[in-house]
């Protein structure tokens, strides 16, 4: 095999690489913004559980005192 045949496969294998790598970078960063972006909603999901969960929890507190308070009163 000629010396050049050799060195242009390697600059096609090279250049074949390079290639490879663009895409993956490419391919990486295109799902890390897809992350993000899930994260930035599951962020809201659990802060609106929270209110709720918190909202929820006085509701009750306040229900199970009054039946409490009735259930002492006798009334």
């Amino acid at each position: 095999m000629p010396q050049d045949d050799i060195d242009a496969r390697l600059a096609r294998v090279e250049a074949n690489q390079a290639a490879l790598a663009n895409a993956l970078k490419g391919g990486v960063a295109a799902i890390s913004a897809k992350l993000d972006g899930i994260d930035g909603r599951l962020q809201q999901v659990e802060s609106r559980s929270t209110s709720v969960g918190a909202l929820a929890g006085g509701v009750m507190s306040v229900g199970v005192a009054l039946i409490v308070s009735r259930l002492k009163t006798g009334a």
